[in-house]
């Protein structure tokens, strides 16, 4: 199984730990706890919900000591393999652009529908901080974007299709393996 991490840079922004982009192994000591204490990694059918984690994303080698939650891993020992390069801005604006596509097809008949307005909005704030602002927006923004989505495919009974189309687009364009 492939595991990656979202940062910023070398940043985990949940904890602000700067994670070693060398390929040396890191550890922690003690109880491994969610949000606490463990390197904390995703697989590739969970990055459309960690998206706002970071633009920068890393496959990731983790040992064997790890507890399991249903969308990550907590590992005790954790090395940064890669840096998918395909994984960029372009990649996941084009994703956020597929997912818009997709809440429109879902609202055909009312493109008024406050989802479908709030995804293109979002769709629309992300173009433009790609070109002005920080890294940190754009994926905030990107995130409004896709979840905008999964909420307008829940509201036409097709959220679990919106979140698996969200995860082949990412894969496909980054070029990851789940």
């Amino acid at each position: 199984m492939k595991y990656y991490k979202l940062l910023f840079g070398d940043v985990a922004i949940m904890s602000d730990y700067k994670w070693d982009l060398s390929g040396e192994w890191m550890e922690v000591k003690g109880l491994l706890r969610f949000c606490e204490n463990g390197f904390h990694v995703i697989t590739a059918k969970y990055i459309p919900e960690w998206l706002w984690c970071g633009l920068d994303l890393y496959e990731v080698e983790i040992g064997k000591e790890k507890i399991n939650a249903d969308d990550k891993i907590c590992a005790r020992r954790a090395r940064i393999i890669r840096k998918i390069g395909a994984y960029n801005r372009t990649a996941v604006r084009e994703v956020v652009n597929r997912a818009v596509k997709r809440v429109h097809e879902y609202f055909a008949r009312d493109r008024r529908h406050i989802t479908a307005k709030y995804a293109e909005e979002a769709l629309y704030f992300s173009r433009y901080m790609a070109v002005v602002t920080t890294n940190r927006v754009f994926v905030d923004s990107a995130w409004d974007a896709t979840q905008a989505a999964y909420s307008g495919a829940f509201y036409a009974n097709s959220e679990k299709s919106e979140r698996s189309q969200q995860v082949k687009d990412i894969i496909e364009l980054a070029g990851l393996e789940e």
